[in-house]
């Protein structure tokens, strides 16, 4: 069984809502162990609304948040303030690398380091000093506890036929975008295997509102408000986060290639690269089977 910590910047995108789904649905079948969750946002009701689907989940997870200063993207709020308020639960104060520094040191096996939002909070563990968890700065112990960590991040142009990209059109990926310097320090210092699984990887595959009473279900409707995006008949979302979390857990080996490794450069821009060859870092390789995968998700969300 996976150990795992999840750093999400949930409320910005309700993707995020239904990846956390995802992942405490695979630790009730047995196949990961959530150490914690940490927000790499500073927006009011993240923390919160990582809470509320936990506890939808019959389950409480430790929680940690990231520090200011906030990133730019931290002032919109689709939906967390509004799923703290409808269901109850309140912010949490714990810095995010602290709760990370604990887990990775107390943890009895390899962790499983998933990161679906910019990489704040990832960047600032890396630059971490010993304290009272560890002797150890950031980049050691991550070294010595992580065997993986998965990215959801970048947009490679290795996969642009498979989705019907143009080439010569190369897309700067949110996350990637939303702190450029984190991302790069990252790629370049991370001191184990990084997997991205880039845009292209979740942007064929679909999950589907449901008209249920859940904080995952309405955290997807105030975002479709939030954006004015029609929801009747079916509210539609891209699924880049729920495919990072399940390829990192699962063999979805009918769906993703996972290249050789190689190295991922992050430009000023926020594009992002990849060459084969010496590196620690690989890339998802998009196949196919795009209905089949969004039928897995669909039917793993309460």
């Amino acid at each position: 069984m996976k150990n795992v910590l999840l750093d999400t910047d949930i409320g910005v995108d309700c993707d995020d809502a239904v990846a956390l789904a995802l992942l405490l649905k695979l630790e009730r079948e047995g196949k990961c162990r959530i150490l914690g969750v940490t927000v790499s946002t500073t927006r009011e009701g993240a923390s919160a609304s990582v809470e509320a689907i936990c506890r939808h989940y019959g389950t409480e997870k430790p929680i940690g948040v990231m520090r200011p200063p906030a990133l730019t993207c931290d002032r919109i709020n689709a939906y967390s303030l509004a799923v703290k308020q409808k269901y109850h639960t309140d912010d949490v104060d714990r810095d995010a690398v602290d709760l990370m520094r604990e887990k990775l040191a107390a943890a009895d096996g390899p962790v499983t380091l998933i990161a679906i939002g910019p990489q704040t909070n990832v960047c600032r563990l890396l630059k971490s000093g010993a304290d009272g968890w560890s002797e150890l700065d950031g980049k050691e112990l991550v070294r010595r506890k992580v065997d993986c960590l998965w990215v959801m991040g970048g947009s490679f142009k290795e996969n642009y036929g498979a989705v019907g990209l143009n080439p010569s059109r190369p897309i700067c990926e949110w996350n990637i975008v939303q702190d450029v310097a984190s991302a790069q320090y990252v790629a370049e210092n991370f001191p184990c295997e990084t997997v991205f699984s880039p845009h292209e990887a979740g942007s064929r595959i679909f999950t589907v509102m449901r008209d249920e009473d859940s904080p995952v279900w309405y955290s997807m409707l105030k975002f479709a408000e939030y954006n004015a995006f029609p929801v009747k008949p079916d509210f539609l979302r891209e699924s880049w986060d729920p495919v990072t979390c399940l390829a990192a857990l699962e063999d979805c080996s009918d769906y993703f290639d996972i290249s050789g490794y190689g190295s991922v450069s992050v430009a000023a821009s926020g594009e992002t690269s990849f060459r084969a060859g010496d590196g620690r870092q690989r890339i998802l390789l998009v196949k196919g089977g795009f209905s089949r995968l969004s039928d897995r998700i669909n039917a793993m969300i309460e």
